[in-house]
């Protein structure tokens, strides 16, 4: 009895662990930390403080080659493009070798109207190679917002996905992004 009971539990145990494994095959994950201003109503007002965050991305080990189309079928919404050679506030081009750039919006379940932003490559290696450090870039992004008389650094985005040759940065979390992407992949 006991011999089945432990042919039993290993065979469990197996079945989870290889089940575990063929998951982390599909992406590799990982933080990229920046500080953020929170605002909190106290006895004096409105007092801003920083706050470190760990924001998630995730790199799929796949080489497809995706187009707008796949997004505007996957629910992304009035896609506005803008150049793929834009400078940033340092002068160095805001997305180095994308072959194209999107904004848009999309209908997140469970965040509602969310942003995003598209940027295509000729391949993965370019995505990987040009586009990583520059979507770890975007993360830091910030935009000035009033409260009152107080102004707020709030950020831009909230994660990012590298897939093949597309990179998706999604305003709100990681989770819009992964929503639309499970749509372009389906």
């Amino acid at each position: 009895m006991m011999k089945k009971t432990l042919i039993y539990l290993f065979a469990i145990f197996s079945l989870i662990t290889c089940s575990i494994d063929n998951n982390e095959l599909d992406y590799e994950m990982g933080t990229i930390e920046r500080e953020e201003e929170v605002s909190k109503t106290g006895s004096r007002g409105i007092d801003v403080e920083v706050q470190s965050k760990l924001i998630n991305y995730k790199i799929y080990k796949n080489e497809g080659i995706h187009k707008l189309e796949d997004f505007e079928i996957a629910g992304m919404k009035k896609p506005k493009e803008f150049p793929a050679n834009s400078l940033g506030n340092d002068g160095k081009p805001y997305t180095p070798n994308a072959i194209s750039n999107y904004t848009g919006w999309f209908k997140s379940s469970q965040y509602g109207i969310q942003d995003i932003e598209l940027r295509f490559y000729v391949n993965n290696s370019d995505a990987k190679e040009f586009g990583k450090p520059a979507a770890d870039k975007a993360m830091q992004l910030t935009k000035k917002t009033v409260l009152g008389s107080i102004q707020v650094q709030s950020p831009i985005f909230g994660g990012y996905i590298l897939s093949g040759n597309t990179i998706i940065l999604c305003s709100k979390s990681i989770e819009v992004c992964d929503e639309i992407y499970e749509k372009v992949e389906k």
